[in-house]
């Protein structure tokens, strides 16, 4: 794994960790990948699933954006990071 890429999943997790509505997935692998043209940083736990919901979060840790979460059948799959540097490659 690139160090650039490590770097980033380090964030993600940390990010993670402080928001209280993602904390039990602080240690679930996930997916990212990051939109340079809207800079939204999208993380997805589980893409077997496609999210059929999406709530703003008022607690958004340490993401420097709005947090967007993302569920299906009411399960959590993953977030978004709005107008977020978090994921940009150096």
């Amino acid at each position: 794994m690139p160090d650039d890429e490590l770097h980033i999943r380090e964030k993600i997790r940390s990010v993670i960790r402080s928001i209280p509505a993602l904390v039990q997935f602080q240690f679930h692998d996930f997916e990212f990948l990051y939109d340079g043209d809207e800079q939204i940083l999208h993380v997805v736990f589980n893409p077997e699933y496609d999210a059929d919901d999406s709530v703003f979060l008022e607690e958004f840790g340490e993401a420097d954006g709005n947090v967007l979460l993302h569920t299906a059948k009411g399960i959590v799959v993953g977030f978004s990071i709005l107008d977020t540097q978090i994921g940009r490659p150096n």
